[in-house]
């Protein structure tokens, strides 16, 4: 699951998701770049997909 907020918010939104063992946060920009494509399948396993150890 990938709860995006505001530092300011982290508290709260981890305690409304149920959170209360291990969780990976990542704070800043690591994740900005991803924003549009959270949805999108990987090629990797498409029909068309080649790379030199695929052919």
């Amino acid at each position: 699951r990938i709860i995006r907020c505001t530092l300011k918010e982290i508290a709260e939104k981890v305690k409304e998701a149920g959170i209360k063992k291990t969780a990976l946060i990542y704070v800043g920009e690591a994740l900005k770049a991803s924003e549009g494509g959270l949805n999108k399948e990987s090629r990797l396993y498409h029909k068309d997909f080649k790379h030199e150890y695929r052919k």
